[in-house]
């Protein structure tokens, strides 16, 4: 069952080019499945519903959670409650900075990444996994410090995907 799975994504767009150079990651977009056949994407413009179809055609890889039904429940509600959620351009921007500082980005920096008013697509997935209890980033990372890169590489650590 993909309801309340998350992906990873990797595609060609100028945007997600981008989004790979900065993060250095084959992947540059994550989504949440709410259902057998919609997602929820977090972008430009604000999070929406989208086909799971939509993504037939880049570098898709789900993850295989062990969820129970209420699990996917919680998630795909989270994921669903969260349509219209801004894009964090500017968060996706700091978080590129925050990884070039390292321990030495400024907190406001870090508090600002922190934030849910607005989303970037792996925070709105890490989040919605959240609301099901699933903590995938148990590291020391600073709160919505989660990229696409983040899910892909504990993706092929899982064995979910090919190393790229």
């Amino acid at each position: 069952m993909l309801t309340g799975q998350v992906a990873v994504i990797g595609n060609r767009g100028w945007f997600g080019r981008a989004v790979q150079v900065v993060t250095r990651s084959a992947w540059n977009h994550n989504v949440v499945a709410i259902n057998e056949l919609e997602c929820v994407s977090a972008e430009p413009g604000g999070a929406i519903i989208r086909p799971i179809s939509y993504y037939n055609t880049d570098t898709v890889a789900w993850s295989q959670f062990d969820l129970t039904p209420e699990q996917r429940d919680r998630i795909s509600m989270w994921a669903f409650n969260h349509l219209g959620t801004e894009y964090d351009h500017l968060g996706f921007v700091a978080i590129a900075v925050t990884k070039i500082l390292g321990p030495f980005a400024p907190r406001w920096l870090l508090r600002y990444i922190g934030t849910r008013d607005r989303l970037i697509c792996s925070y709105l997935c890490d989040l919605a996994l959240q609301a099901g209890g699933i903590h995938v980033f148990k590291d020391h990372r600073p709160r919505g410090c989660v990229t696409p890169g983040s899910f892909g590489k504990m993706f092929v650590l899982r064995g979910w995907a090919d190393k790229p």
